[in-house]
């Protein structure tokens, strides 16, 4: 049934009205448009998002929403360098009432309602992890279940660390920073296990595939692994 509402879902175009743009430590930036009162997704997914105010090649890039289906903005979050592609530049070029369209949302990168979730996150990795914590906040998590973010930045930019501490003080989820992987290793190593745990992986590809690698190797199932792949970082 989720390939075939992707499916069915990717044919749909929404225009999205620009917002505002947001400059975070480290070049990255968060693009905010105005909500479509009918589009709904599940924390975690992504929508592709198109420009339309110039011809760009490629036009069409996909994006994590890093917003919570609760606020009342769709929001992208990418890392836009100096040497920016056609895209990005057309991003930055953006005004407040321009328009962009989103295709979806698509993708199986969420929690289900009964899970407990342990989220890694490698860099702008985070989008996906930041809006299954913003939409599960304490008061939408069930007694038995717990949130806990696992967050790796090799430059210690951490973005959107701030709001992600306030989070993490809530009852049931906890959050955790680290520059290394040797410090996430050691913090999973700390983490209780009941077996019904799910796992969630973002961020760059070499990242994710060894964090995955190091999860089997200690005896976690691959079915409770689930993996988001940035690709381009």
């Amino acid at each position: 049934m989720g390939f075939l509402r992707d499916s069915l879902s990717i044919f749909k175009k929404n225009k999205l009205v620009f917002k505002e743009r947001r400059q975070h430590s480290g070049n990255v930036y968060t693009f905010e448009f105005e909500k479509p009162e009918d589009l709904n997704w599940l924390p975690g997914q992504h929508g592709l998002f198109t420009v339309t105010h110039k011809k760009v090649k490629p036009p069409t890039k996909p994006f994590t929403i890093a917003s919570s289906p609760k606020d009342d903005v769709i929001g992208l979050t990418t890392k836009i360098d100096g040497n920016p592609s056609e895209y990005k530049q057309a991003l930055l070029e953006l005004e407040p009432g321009m328009e962009m369209h989103m295709s979806g949302p698509v993708g199986s990168f969420y929690i289900g309602d009964e899970s407990s979730g342990v989220f890694i996150a490698g860099g702008i990795g985070i989008t996906p992890f930041r809006a299954i914590l913003r939409e599960n906040d304490s008061t939408a998590l069930n007694p038995k279940q717990s949130m806990t973010l696992l967050y790796v930045d090799g430059e210690g930019t951490f973005t959107y660390k701030d709001e992600l501490e306030d989070i993490g003080g809530q009852e049931g989820i906890a959050v955790h920073f680290m520059e290394s992987s040797e410090n996430l290793y050691k913090e999973l190593e700390l983490l209780p296990r009941t077996g019904a745990e799910k796992y969630f992986i973002a961020g760059p590809y070499s990242m994710v595939e060894s964090v995955a690698k190091h999860l089997i190797s200690t005896g976690i199932p691959k079915k409770n692994i689930k993996k988001e792949t940035f690709i381009g970082y």
